[in-house]
């Protein structure tokens, strides 16, 4: 079994679509509205839904998927990269709210993952490929 399919078992059935619809589109200016009609219903419906099966609003668990795409694309460039460029790039407009959320979510800020050697195309940093401790 692979990991998608477990990943897609887990999610609440009413709430595949929106999911799927957050993650396709998470780098838009996606709404409660948007996101309501890709599962096809109301919003309200939609923030009951969310709260009743995943204990978080719909604008939580978009802000999560995004926060991950930052974290993924800040651990490939490397040091080379651009904090604000890719956060703006993922949807995040307000640089020091940005940086709060990443802290809260991963325990470091962006621009310490920024530090970190390259990832590998397998997802293991350089230096620890080789061995070293960085």
């Amino acid at each position: 079994m692979t990991q998608d399919t477990v990943a897609e078992r887990s999610r609440p059935h009413r709430l595949r679509p929106v999911i799927e619809f957050m993650e396709r589109n998470a780098g838009a200016s996606l709404s409660p509205r948007a996101l309501a009609r890709a599962g096809h219903m109301s919003v309200r419906t939609l923030h009951t839904v969310f709260h009743q099966e995943l204990g978080t609003s719909a604008m939580a668990y978009l802000r999560a998927i995004r926060l991950d795409r930052v974290r993924g694309e800040l651990l490939r460039v490397g040091p080379d990269g651009h904090v604000t460029e890719v956060a703006m790039r993922w949807g995040f407009s307000h640089p020091s709210r940005f940086a709060q959320q990443y802290r809260d979510r991963f325990g470091e800020l962006p621009s310490q993952t920024l530090r970190r050697p390259p990832a590998s195309p397998d997802g293991c940093p350089e230096a620890q490929q080789r061995g070293s401790v960085p």
